[in-house]
């Protein structure tokens, strides 16, 4: 293949597979642009003065300061026990038929999607607070002393 005067535009490309890849198509000849979100590596590419390949910052970062602290507590709520399947008629979320309360067939019996249980930052969970989320405070099913918080954020 040749590449000779070709311009490569690599995304995710300061390190890693990425990087690798960047520097042998570099070799062969192409241009190669890297973009990434790790601000520290593209700042070190740039200031190589052997290196041939131009790095920028990939909107992704201004994207993950901007959005992702919003939807932290969206996830959460996703990522809990189950997740509802959206009605397409409706467009709203609705529990499964096994889901489904006798009394109020439009709500979740284990009463999900459970917003009281969703934080912004790591706690242990103590008598108040278990009450607060309307967890049990004694029994098998207690929480009590146990760590709770945001995960794979």
């Amino acid at each position: 293949m040749i590449l000779k005067n070709k311009k490569i535009v690599i995304s995710a490309g300061a390190s890693g597979i990425g990087w690798a890849t960047a520097k042998v198509l570099d070799q062969r000849g192409a241009k190669v642009f890297v973009c990434d979100i790790d601000e520290g590596r593209v700042k070190a590419i740039n200031s190589d003065k052997k290196n041939k390949i131009k790095a920028f910052v990939s909107e992704g970062a201004l994207w993950l300061k901007a959005y992702l602290h919003n939807d932290v507590e969206e996830l959460q709520r996703l990522k809990q026990h189950h997740v509802h399947m959206v009605n397409e008629k409706t467009n709203e979320r609705e529990p499964l038929a096994a889901c489904r309360r006798k009394d109020k067939p439009k709500e979740c019996k284990a009463n999900f999607p459970l917003f009281s249980w969703l934080v912004s930052r790591p706690v242990i969970l103590c008598e108040g607070l278990l009450t607060q989320m309307g967890l049990p405070v004694k029994g098998r099913q207690s929480k009590l002393g146990s760590m709770h918080g945001p995960m794979n954020n």
